[in-house]
């Protein structure tokens, strides 16, 4: 079980490292090409809608995604390690 939240910490970062890459590399120079951040309006409204942007939104989203189920599913893994230590110094204290 140590072994497996060691590799499910070791993926989170890579998850998080790829969703920041993203986020830096594509999502802020197609944003400011679009939106005025000062002032929250769109200097090109247009082009928020073409595929390029709306397949950006799309691999964040799905990358969110699995961040999250990556997260829930490590903390179901965290809970369970718990239950196994407690299971194991309340068998060793009988």
């Amino acid at each position: 079980l140590i072994q497996d939240l060691e590799d499910r910490y070791l993926y989170v970062n890579r998850m998080e490292t790829i969703h920041f890459e993203v986020i830096n590399n594509n999502v802020i120079s197609k944003i400011i090409e679009i939106v005025n951040i000062d002032n929250q309006q769109a200097t090109n409204p247009e082009n928020l809608y073409t595929p390029p942007l709306q397949n950006l939104i799309i691999i964040l989203m799905e990358i969110m995604k699995e961040k999250a189920q990556t997260y829930n599913d490590t903390i179901a893994a965290i809970d369970s390690l718990i239950l196994e230590i407690d299971k194991e110094l309340n068998t060793n204290n009988d």
